[in-house]
């Protein structure tokens, strides 16, 4: 699980995800589409970032999301953001937290 998470202006980053359930047993992704949603401030229209992550042990509920350069080429400061699974019609909120970008040195 993702809570708080820092990345640096421009750079690439990859962050490994556990969705565990209610009761911290590892989630089945099988079939699952596991997507990564940030935005400055939660009313905005629009994502600063949307990506979808690659589920690497469905079994094991783990998904790698690989934010590129290109993704966290925006704004240095605070997003709000959501990881969310997705199946058919079923979506489910995973968690919410922030996101920090930070300027390189």
């Amino acid at each position: 699980m993702l809570n708080e998470i820092n990345a640096y202006k421009a750079s690439k980053k990859t962050y490994t995800i556990t969705v565990t359930d209610e009761d911290g047993e590892d989630y089945d992704l099988s079939g699952w589409t596991v997507k990564f949603y940030a935005k400055q401030y939660e009313n905005d229209d629009s994502y600063s970032i949307e990506k979808e992550a690659s589920v690497t042990d469905a079994g094991g509920g783990i998904a790698e999301l690989v934010l590129d350069s290109d993704d966290t080429d925006i704004s240095s400061g605070d997003y709000f953001y959501q990881l969310k699974i997705t199946k058919d019609s079923d979506v489910k909120i995973i968690t919410d937290s922030y996101i920090t970008i930070k300027e390189s040195l």
